[in-house]
């Protein structure tokens, strides 16, 4: 497993700041960082967060991939299986999310659009984001796209549902039927297939959908990505959350789906009550703090006592 090796962040910083003449209060100022928290950083007396890491590499101009390197002892992560996966949508979040995965699975990128389906099967990206245009050009992505959604989800194990809700604040309503349709036309040519909402949807709705489809196999797991920024937070997640129902197949395709990140934590729940929605909106609303502790998501997200067991969770 790759980790960040502190002793290669400390001498590329330095060197980097070094030969473009930048001083340490510079460079705080540049980054929105404290002065001090520089001079620690040099001295291996503190670690930056993601962001914060972010925010340097910028100004340094340098990659963060470039400062991970395999654990001593450790081999590589090795991808459990190659999956066959479908992902509706093409825009910053599904076609992040086809990027991601097509590096170790056969990945179908579905959508409505034709201009859409023709630049990515020309490995280019629909949406400007520079790490996506880059993977597409330059690493060797198993992935295709297409408009006939009936027959990509025919033969996907797994469907990613990245359709667009969007939303009308006078009515306070989210519009699903982009969701929808995917999800009927999953029941339709594959009832078998495991589909995983990425789209914005409002409280309540996976457990509504598994009750009016009449399936199990609709989970959510939302996203917190930055527009343009959107492989990138999905290469390097300060979060991943999973509606998780005890089955072999859920497990193992985010086990592998964790092994294409440089995973920072998983929370993972059983329990319908603790609602994904409510965590995101949670995490969301707290997004300028460097540190959200997990036990402050625990006790505002607290479920009746007699649920108390039926909530993990996993670092």
């Amino acid at each position: 497993m790759k980790k960040l090796s502190q002793q290669k962040m400390i001498t590329t910083i330095t060197t980097q700041r070094r030969a473009k003449k930048i001083t340490q209060a510079q460079l705080a100022e540049a980054t929105g960082m404290n002065r001090g928290m520089i001079g620690r950083l040099e001295n291996s007396d503190y670690i930056p967060t993601i962001s914060q890491l972010q925010s340097i590499a910028e100004t340094l101009d340098f990659e963060i991939t470039d400062l991970f390197e395999e654990e001593a002892g450790t081999p590589a992560a090795t991808i459990d299986k190659k999956y066959n996966i479908a992902v509706a949508g093409t825009g910053y979040v599904g076609l992040s999310i086809a990027t991601l995965l097509a590096q170790h699975n056969h990945v179908v990128a579905v959508d409505i659009d034709p201009k859409r389906v023709d630049l990515i099967n020309q490995k280019k990206s629909t949406i400007q984001d520079e790490y996506i245009e880059n993977y597409l050009t330059e690493k060797d992505l198993d992935i295709t796209a297409t408009l006939d959604g009936e027959t990509a989800y025919k033969n996907a194990e797994f469907v990613i549902i990245a359709a667009p809700t969007n939303y009308d604040s006078q009515k306070n309503f989210f519009d699903c039927s982009a969701v929808e349709s995917v999800i009927e036309l999953v029941l339709k040519s594959n009832p078998d297939a495991m589909m995983i909402i990425k789209s914005t949807i409002p409280v309540g709705y996976t457990e509504s959908a598994r009750v009016k489809y009449n399936t199990k196999n609709i989970i959510f797991s939302p996203e917190f990505l930055r527009e343009s920024k959107a492989l990138y937070d999905n290469l390097y997640p300060s979060r991943i959350i999973i509606e998780l129902y005890k089955t072999t197949k859920i497990t193992l395709f985010f086990r592998n789906y964790t092994k294409l990140t440089s995973k920072i934590y998983s929370l993972h729940y059983r329990k319908k009550r603790i609602r994904p929605l409510r965590i995101k909106n949670l995490i969301t609303s707290h997004h300028r703090h460097q540190i959200l502790r997990f036990t402050q998501i625990y006790d505002i997200m607290r479920p009746p006592r007699n649920h108390m067991n039926s909530f993990n969770l996993i670092s």
